[in-house]
């Protein structure tokens, strides 16, 4: 028994009438209906669709049991050549059902003329083969569709603007899903598309701005221009690699990092992923064309590997102007300024970096003998003396963003002519001891810029003569350069340097230091160069032993902004001359400043001596404001006193620039 109709005499329905019908999908319950009994349908099969009049009993029982129900009252149907056409719904309820079949007739195909409007939940016929264009255009109130196995196309507009639109149960017959389908469904956070679909129209899920997740199977052979352009929050994307192109603004505005190609991919057409937010991209071996506006505006792209080594690319020329002034050829921003080609020599990929000035890496000169874990480049053996760490994994379509096993490498003899390392590009942080006690490492280079350079990361590598990258450290840990030949490094953007940091370094003359330095640990400099400091305002104390032991120091400006400086701060700088004391400094207690000969400059008239010993020696000149606290430490212990007769900020620039001729 699949199908019951009861006759219009029909007044109730018994305890248990048609328990166990197991097979039973569909009842026709009479208008006249009063009473349905306990366990009246119990057993039947699990997609019971109970048909009667709305508000009545027959709705009460279907909502009591979570029974699927439909009112015939609300709907017409019409015979077509493979079963019934809908062509007239008007119903008010939450979740519709349209039936799968009217008196054992299947529901094939809706009418073009049925709109649909107020509804939260659509379960569509089993053996509908398309939903019509613009079906529920614009219904801000749907929540949830439900297809069947047996849909073949979603038209054109069907459920687009519908903006609370989050839930979609596909069927695994869908094959086609046409333009703008699912525009601006906002609602949208995931969307995972069955292996039937074949092809999805432009537009389709255009503005679909809270769309995070997409994933395609192997089915998919042709997308539209602008399917997923506007998708603000779409992070992560599975592509078919049935397809061959990418077309116009497929991707526009995307923020995902990172996207893999299908591995059939033939063409990349203008915009298709324009101010995505990728970081790397790899271009498979099938391409054969690509526009080179492809990928304007990411400004974040990094690194674009070329396996394809022929294709064919726009000409330059047409993204270019003339200057009026020079008549020079300036590139409109087709690629990001950070942008690094990677391919093989001869290949169109470097014809492309060259006309576009971008720089070009040869993959075939990675160095052989490192294996590839993953995001990790670990050493085992590698044989030459420079050495080029690999930039990208392309098996798992990663950037490799750090080096293994290079200082055991080093000291088990393997590696013990390694002279120079070219790190990669993405690599940004040098880890604990990584290269630590390299004892022929002579040069580490970099296309990228090292955020974090780890504790002990170069300690004791006795040849390291320079750090060649685009360094914006935030963090430098303790002994990371310790007992290295270092004559430079730039700390522009260093926001903390750990104890010893960069001490025996004998060649190092200068270093400068930032407002972004938050901290500075103990004999960060000491037994270094350094001849001139200029201690950044955003230290507003100095702990002890800060800089202490740099017999080299000779002129010292402190920030404004500092207030205290402690004991021993300038322990041991024995050749000091000028020391420049900003007005916002409110305690002085270092003595050994006091015991050493130089001027000592203090441009707050209240600033505190406060020693833990009486100065030795009183060879220093204070250098102060008459009836200033400095005058009378000076009178006190018989130190010479001189009046100040300038700003702050002129005595400041005054000995920075005499350091600067004598260096």
């Amino acid at each position: 028994l699949e199908q019951v109709t009861l006759p219009p005499t029909v007044q109730s329905v018994g305890d248990q009438a048609f328990y166990g019908c197991s097979r039973l999908n569909t009842v026709y319950l009479n208008e006249g209906l009063k009473e349905i009994g306990l366990n009246a349908f119990d057993g039947a099969a699990e997609d019971l669709l109970i048909w009667g009049k709305r508000n009545g009993v027959q709705e009460v029982y279907a909502q009591t049991n979570h029974l699927r129900f439909v009112d015939g009252s609300e709907m017409d149907f019409e015979e077509n050549d493979s079963g019934l056409t809908l062509t007239r719904l008007e119903s008010s309820a939450e979740t519709l059902v349209i039936p799968s079949y009217v008196n054992g007739k299947p529901v094939t195909w809706i009418s073009p003329e049925v709109l649909i409007g107020n509804i939260r939940t659509i379960e569509f016929p089993e053996k509908l083969i398309e939903i019509p264009d613009a079906f529920c255009y614009g219904d801000n109130t749907l929540e949830a569709i439900i297809f069947y196995d047996d849909v073949r196309r979603i038209g054109e507009s069907a459920f687009s603007c519908c903006e609370n639109l989050s839930s979609i149960t596909w069927g695994n017959g869908v094959e086609e899903i046409g333009p703008h389908a699912f525009d601006g469904c906002s609602g949208l956070e995931k969307v995972s598309l069955p292996q039937s679909v074949k092809s999805i129209g432009a537009y389709a899920f255009f503005l679909c701005d809270h769309l995070t997740g997409l994933r395609m199977e192997d089915g998919v052979k042709e997308i539209g221009p602008f399917c997923f352009s506007d998708c603000a929050q779409l992070r992560q994307v599975r592509l078919s690699d049935a397809i061959t192109c990418i077309p116009r603004q497929a991707f526009y505005g995307a923020p995902f990092s990172s996207i893999t190609l299908p591995k059939g991919l033939e063409s990349i057409q203008e915009t298709a992923f324009c101010s995505c937010g990728l970081q790397w991209v790899v271009i498979p071996e099938s391409l054969k064309s690509l526009d080179i506006t492809s990928f304007l505006d990411c400004s974040s792209l990094r690194w674009v590997e070329f396996l394809s080594d022929s294709f064919e690319w726009t000409d330059i020329d047409s993204f270019c102007m003339d200057t009026e002034e020079n008549g020079l050829r300036i590139d409109y921003g087709a690629w990001a300024n950070q942008t690094v080609f990677g391919g093989r020599l001869g290949s169109s990929g470097e014809a492309m970096a060259k006309a576009s000035y971008i720089q070009f890496e040869n993959i075939d000169a990675w160095s052989q003998g490192i294996m590839l874990e993953g995001s990790t480049a670990v050493f085992q053996s590698v044989s030459e003396k420079a050495v080029r760490v690999p930039w990208f994994n392309e098996k798992e379509n990663c950037p490799v963003l750090r080096t293994e096993n290079v200082s055991a490498f080093c000291q088990e003899g393997e590696g013990a002519e390694i002279e120079e390392i070219c790190l990669p590009l993405f690599q940004d942080t040098i880890h604990e001891r990584e290269f630590s006690q390299c004892a022929t490492l002579r040069r580490v280079r970099s296309s990228g810029a090292f955020a974090s350079v780890n504790a002990h990361a170069f300690e004791d590598c006795p040849l390291l003569e320079k750090v060649d990258t685009s360094l914006q450290l935030r963090f430098i840990g303790e002994y990371a350069f310790d007992g290295t030949r270092l004559a430079e490094i730039e700390l522009g953007g260093a926001e903390e340097i750990g104890y010893g940091a960069l001490s025996r370094c004998p060649l190092l003359k200068r270093v400068s230091l930032s407002n972004s330095l938050k901290r500075i640990d103990s004999f960060a400099l000491s037994d270094t160069g350094v001849q001139t400091l200029s201690i950044p305002g955003s230290l507003t104390s100095l702990t002890d032993s800060t800089f202490s032991g740099l017999p080299s120091l000779k002129y010292v400006v402190v920030g404004e902004g500092m207030e205290h400086i402690d004991v021993n701060s300038f322990s041991y700088c024995r050749e000091m001359r000028v020391l420049i004391l900003p007005p916002t400094l409110k305690i002085l207690a270092d003595d050994q400043i006091l015991n050493q000969p130089g001027e000592l400059w203090a441009f707050n008239p209240d600033m505190q001596f406060i020693l833990p010993l009486e100065p030795r020696e009183h060879l220093t000149l204070i250098v102060g404001y008459p009836g200033s606290t400095a005058e009378a430490f000076a009178e006190k212990y018989g130190y010479s006193f001189e009046e100040i007769t300038t700003t702050y900020g002129e005595a400041a620039d005054y000995y920075l620039s005499i350091a600067d001729r004598e260096e």
